[in-house]
């Protein structure tokens, strides 16, 4: 989605109600939507029909609990139809008629391009999100669509407390990126009173990785079998009654061993040496130690650059991420030649390599202690670069790339001004000796 202030958002709601879009007496039905969701035997909004049914966690006695105890769920999954759509759930007590188990469910359909950053950000959103139908006149089945500036709006509000998930974060990252199998869903559980630090995993997972590695990432804050859900991240309650702990029962023993899982609450969860779903990585050890000890400290400029320099590579993998964190923090400034070369070869990472002194005191350095390689290496390809930035107008790898930027606040690495390839490779030969 990229002129977000002419993008309409189609959004529906699901309850139990005696008036609605079907033609029920009486039951739960879509309550309401706008234009593009009116049609609710379409194809389209058939996908979204499994999406809209909300079960208050196993054991649950629902005559001594109140709504506000219940959890809330918050889910963005993607459809059979290949659209994105964020469902907000809420467990609301009685339907018309007295009966309990009532639910209001709101959907807001995304289409296929979404930012996720938005997605997590309107946890807490009261202006976008309902509870009811209170708001709207019962002859009216028609609800208006959402510009999603506004939703973007609203999620610039969301602030992370990463203090209440610190000790948890590392984990989530590193399952993240060490999955054998990339479809491998992660189990979080947390209190009902406590969703805010799952929706706090999710968001410091999303923050410091690059958009390639969670363009596929899909999650959902509550479920009540987090074994039968459709997200890769997949979270789950219980509401805790006095004298009643729940917390040690929502993940059996063998499920660590089996799944990857986290208890928030007791602070159980799956070894990732050694565990059958995951490869053995040193380097996203570190990195989840290292984001997570960023994120804590809002020291962030470091990490927010090292995303961006992810993100200027369109074929990026995680492993091919991992060697650029290893370049730029754990070795910043001590490449070898063959990853030096590698950088200079690569459109998606020279303009902002040589645009860095650490980077090209590097070149410098390798050019002096090797003749040979300077001479039968760099030379030949710095002047190859030479050639073709006299072809080209300046500009920056992400407009030349037209790659998707993280929806973030600027930060200081990015507010200077960019040398263009051009400019680099002629300082370049210069020092090296050459004049033309």
């Amino acid at each position: 989605m990229t002129d977000t202030e002419n993008t309409a958002v189609e959004q529906l709601w699901y309850t139990w109600s005696d008036v609605g879009l079907s033609t029920v007496h009486a039951g739960f039905r879509i309550r309401a939507a706008s234009p593009g969701l009116s049609e609710i035997y379409s194809e389209r909004v058939k996908s979204m029909d499994r999406y809209m049914r909300y079960v208050l966690p196993p054991g649950t006695d629902r005559f001594a609990i109140t709504p506000d105890k219940a959890p809330v769920c918050l889910a963005y999954l993607r459809t059979d139809q290949n659209e994105y759509v964020l469902v907000r759930k809420v467990y609301v007590g009685e339907d018309g008629v007295g009966r309990l188990g009532n639910f209001f469910v709101h959907l807001l359909a995304l289409g296929n391009d979404p930012d996720i950053d938005t997605t997590i950000s309107l946890w807490k959103s009261k202006k976008i999100w309902k509870n009811s139908d209170a708001e709207l006149d019962r002859r009216s089945a028609r609800l208006e669509q959402i510009q999603l500036d506004t939703l973007e709006k609203e999620a610039q509000k969301f602030k992370a407390s990463y203090a209440q998930v610190g000790r948890f974060l590392p984990f989530l990252i590193e399952a993240y990126l060490t999955r054998k199998d990339l479809l491998t869903p992660i189990y979080l559980a947390a209190a009902a009173h406590s969703t805010d630090m799952i929706v706090n995993l999710i968001y410091g997972l999303i923050t410091c990785l690059p958009f390639p590695l969670i363009a596929d990432l899909t999650f959902s804050t509550y479920e009540p079998d987090v074994t039968k859900a459709a997200a890769l991240i997949v979270g789950t309650s219980w509401i805790e009654v006095q004298g009643k702990p729940m917390s040690s029962q929502v993940f059996l023993p063998q499920l660590y061993q089996a799944q990857l899982a986290l208890n928030c609450s007791s602070g159980e969860q799956s070894s990732l040496d050694n565990h059958p779903l995951t490869i053995q990585n040193p380097l996203a050890k570190r990195f989840a130690r290292y984001a997570t000890d960023c994120l804590l400290s809002g020291n962030t400029e470091k990490l927010y650059e090292l995303r961006t320099q992810g993100e200027g590579d369109s074929n990026l993998t995680i492993n091919s991420f991992l060697s650029i964190f290893n370049d730029m923090i754990i070795s910043a400034g001590q490449l070898s030649p063959s990853q030096t070369i590698y950088y200079l070869k690569n459109v998606n990472h020279r303009i902002d390599k040589l645009s860095t002194y650490d980077f090209r005191q590097n070149v410098i350095t390798h050019a002096l202690n090797d003749s040979g390689w300077w001479l039968s290496q760099l030379y030949p390809l710095l002047a190859d670069l030479l050639e073709q930035g006299k072809k080209e107008k300046p500009s920056t790898s992400s407009q030349r790339l037209g790659v998707k930027q993280p929806n973030k606040p600027t930060t200081p690495y990015n507010k200077g001004r960019r040398r263009t390839a051009t400019q680099e490779v002629k300082k370049m030969r210069v020092i090296g000796g050459d004049q033309s």
